[in-house]
């Protein structure tokens, strides 16, 4: 439906370093809209906070959907990027040892 979830930063199980944002990226059809994008972290929405950037051609064949300003510890991040589309990953942010 518009979009489908080819890779997050940090991965399902994956660290973070602080201060590193979260980033879902999405291959893109045709009939994508970045207003169908929402974020969760921790049950928390914060689609506010995201920032889409899309590659330049046109119509973009991309999109990243980046979280800045992370708090250290475990997480949940959702992403939905159409009406019935999402996935979820579990991370860390701060040192993995």
């Amino acid at each position: 439906m518009g979009a489908r979830l080819i890779a997050t930063r940090p991965p399902d199980g994956g660290t973070a370093a602080p201060g590193a944002a979260v980033v879902a990226v999405l291959e893109l059809e045709s009939a994508w809209s970045p207003e169908d994008v929402r974020m969760w972290l921790d049950e928390d929405e914060v689609t506010e906070r995201c920032a889409i950037r899309t590659d330049r051609g046109w119509p973009p064949r991309r999109a990243d959907v980046v979280l800045a300003e992370v708090e250290e510890g475990e997480h949940v991040a959702r992403l939905r990027w159409s009406g019935e589309d999402e996935a979820s990953w579990r991370f860390s942010v701060g040192d993995p040892n």
